[in-house]
């Protein structure tokens, strides 16, 4: 990231120096004189995409947001040479901001291409020659599509991060009581297959028997456990294995006269165990896995530090309907 903000730097600078010095002032008058109103029609037509809404109808961010985006423009429509580093982390701070607070990158780029539109009408219609006008809007355009790459980028980067950051959170909640969860769902689909085994062996019938995928575990498994332990191989496999079985199950069912045959009985036992030997075996691989994730936990006493602050205060807080954030923009 460091190279592609410099090489942004260096080609923002170069936009800068090659602008006339009266037509760089000239952009910069439209800024200051007409900030305020492109910042009111920017957010109307912008609040008209019901997505985009969803982050923008809180009134007391809107009049925040307003006064930023006035500023935001006629601090990149002004840009000095010597703006231009400052102008790069205003990006990418406001870029941070709209990822932590899950802001769609396709609501950013709408934003820029409101705000491109909008600007057109005012450039031109200013007393400037023609000549003039369209080198104005040519530096402002420019300048404006610089600072939305710069942006789009950051707000990628640090997404991702975020989103690896919600992951680690995610195993570390689990992490938590992984040994007494594990034991505990061990215990759980064991007790569905002795439950099982006594009723065959007692009855030669499976009852009001539940297929795995209905008892505790399958509901916690696919409840809880593959969002617990997405991404993980083992997750697939047990979940083919409850599949499986759950069509073995509902065809005894369907036909509970088979148990009364000895060969045939023996064989669904036999089903029933190598099923959940090896979901056992996979379920403590899995847990051994997550044990592996215990960066992000203070050594001594076991809590999260503050790499997990962001997602925990997504997770636990409510957050402003838009995207609020105090940089000098």
């Amino acid at each position: 990231m460091e190279m592609y903000f410099k090489r942004m730097k260096d080609e923002w600078t170069g936009l800068v120096e090659q602008a006339d010095p009266p037509i760089r002032a000239k952009a910069a008058e439209i800024a200051v004189a007409h900030a305020h109103y492109l910042s009111i029609e920017f957010y109307r037509i912008v609040r008209i995409d019901p997505h985009a809404e969803e982050f923008l109808s809180n009134e007391q961010v809107e009049r925040q947001l307003k006064s930023a985006m006035e500023r935001w423009i006629i601090n990149v429509l002004s840009a000095q040479v010597d703006d231009v580093e400052r102008l790069i982390q205003i990006q990418h701070t406001v870029a941070e901001v709209h990822a932590r607070i899950g802001i769609p990158v396709e609501i950013v780029e709408m934003g820029f291409r409101v705000l491109k539109k909008i600007l057109y009408p005012v450039i031109f219609s200013s007393d400037y020659s023609a000549a003039e006008k369209l080198q104005v809007y040519h530096f402002s355009i420019n300048s404006i599509d610089i600072a939305m790459e710069v942006m789009t980028r950051a707000f990628t980067f640090s997404d991702s991060s975020a989103s690896k950051e919600d992951e680690n959170y995610r195993i570390f909640s689990l992490l938590e009581n992984a040994e007494e969860e594990k034991e505990r769902q061990i215990a759980s689909i064991l007790s569905w297959e002795i439950d099982i085994i006594y009723k065959i062996l007692l009855d030669s019938d499976l009852g009001s028997s539940l297929p795995l995928s209905q008892a505790d575990f399958g509901l916690w498994f696919n409840h809880k456990g593959r969002h617990y332990f997405s991404g993980i191989a083992e997750v697939g496999h047990i979940s083919r294995l409850i599949q499986d079985f759950d069509g073995i199950f509902n065809q005894t069912m369907r036909n509970t006269r088979n148990l009364n045959n000895r060969s045939l009985r023996v064989k669904f036992l036999l089903q029933i165990r190598n099923t959940v030997s090896q979901i056992i075996t996979l379920l403590r691989e899995l847990f051994e896995e997550v044990s592996r994730h215990e960066v992000g936990m203070d050594v001594l006493t076991k809590l999260l530090n503050r790499r997990f602050l962001p997602t925990i205060f997504n997770a636990k807080l409510p957050m402003p309907t838009g995207p609020v954030h105090r940089c000098q923009c």
